[in-house]
């Protein structure tokens, strides 16, 4: 949580993982400013312990975010996990008064996600976190873009966005022609290497130049439909938002943040005279 303050993360949703040392711990560095957002964990008079969303401004724009915790959290009697069916309608109605955008950040179930989005189009992102699938790349469906990072901290996910309220999500199309141009350079070398072949032997096979031409002209025509559409978004007769994203991985080998890296150093040296006690059975109490 340190870390991630230093790193100045605008919010964090509760997941089940997060409270493994107990919903308390959370509490305290909620009240110390860490921000952590779950709108579905309440107590006994269906309040939320947490704060269940919060508002950021960004280029102009006032962003919603919201957070729902999902199941199989360990939480303490006297508080429980609110059916986020029950609890979304009325928040989500209240960011829309104060917001142009709404994120949600879920750790529920896929299929509970895909019911989310279905029942609630208004929702313009939904960041989810499921353990078991790693990166997601963005996908739409109806009015929300779906994406996820992988957990543990392996990869720092990126998602560049142009959007205005009001319009539809749309891919942008400059990453798609970048993948087809290669493709089609892949093929224009092929057939020239068939076509110097020609004169030095017999043995060519005239289906597979038949089928690497097929191959050009159908992404030919792919790349055509782009820059007819790219064309369109220029002026104005096709106004979709778009983004672009990427999955950068993580490793040992990249510059250190000093701040960081004395904090991690510190956790170590905890856990290091945590194991150590425990070996010479020393209690901590009498440290």
């Amino acid at each position: 949580m340190d870390i991630q303050q230093l790193m100045a993360v605008d919010a964090v949703a509760v997941g089940p993982y997060d409270l493994t040392a107990g919903i308390d711990f959370l509490l305290a560095a909620g009240s110390k400013g860490f921000p952590w957002l779950s709108a579905n964990i309440v107590d006994r008079n269906r309040a939320p312990l947490f704060a269940p969303s919060l508002t950021i401004t960004r280029s102009g724009i006032d962003i919603g975010i919201l957070g729902l915790t999902g199941s199989n959290a360990p939480l303490p009697q006297g508080t429980h996990l609110a059916d986020w069916r029950e609890i979304l309608p009325r928040q989500l109605q209240d960011l829309k008064r104060s917001s142009a955008m709404v994120i949600i950040l879920s750790s529920l179930s896929s299929s509970e996600n895909l019911e989310m989005i279905r029942l609630y189009p208004e929702i313009d992102i939904l960041i989810t976190a499921d353990r078991s699938q790693g990166n997601i790349p963005p996908t739409i469906t109806g009015g929300t873009l779906m994406t996820q990072t992988q957990s543990q901290g392996r990869y720092l996910g990126q998602l560049i966005i142009n959007w205005q309220p009001g319009y539809p999500w749309g891919h942008d199309l400059s990453q798609d022609q970048a993948r087809l141009q290669q493709q089609l350079g892949i093929i224009e070398r092929r057939l020239l290497r068939v076509e110097r072949r020609k004169n030095t032997s017999t043995n060519i096979d005239p289906e597979y130049i038949r089928r690497l031409e097929r191959e050009k002209e159908e992404i030919t025509k792919q790349l055509d439909g782009i820059v007819a559409q790219q064309e369109k978004m220029k002026t104005g007769e096709s106004p979709l938002n778009r983004y672009t994203h990427s999955f950068i991985g993580l490793s040992s080998n990249l510059q250190n943040e000093p701040r960081v890296t004395d904090k991690i150093n510190r956790v170590k040296a905890s856990i290091a005279a945590s194991h150590l006690r425990r070996q010479t059975g020393e209690s901590p109490v009498c440290k």
